[in-house]
């Protein structure tokens, strides 16, 4: 395992370039903050009907992302996250939209 002085390199590293097993170990020794249990996340399902051709059928669109760190990187995902503390799931749905997708 490569050696950080930086933890934000080292978090980097772990949750970009390492492969996911290195980030599973990594991350399993991490001294996280504890949160509120239990926590609430929020997921979007945002569904379009998309028509490119007036001559085509409308298709059924689904928005996703494609996760840029571990676990899971590369992966599609539905847009979503934490709901923040005084935050309520609604406003939590629109800030996650926003933050991940840039779309208000």
């Amino acid at each position: 395992m490569p050696e950080f002085k930086d933890p934000q390199a080292e978090k980097h590293y772990y949750e970009t370039e390492a492969s996911q097993e290195e980030f599973l170990t990594w991350y399993q020794k991490q001294e996280f903050p504890n949160y509120p249990k239990p926590a609430l996340t929020v997921d979007n399902v945002i569904l379009r009907w998309y028509q490119a051709d007036p001559e085509e059928t409308p298709q059924l669109q689904l928005l996703l992302i494609k996760r840029k760190a571990h676990p899971y990187q590369n992966k599609y995902a539905l847009v979503g996250g934490f709901v923040d503390k005084n935050e309520d799931a609604y406003q939590a749905c629109i800030r996650e939209v926003k933050e991940e997708v840039g779309l208000e």
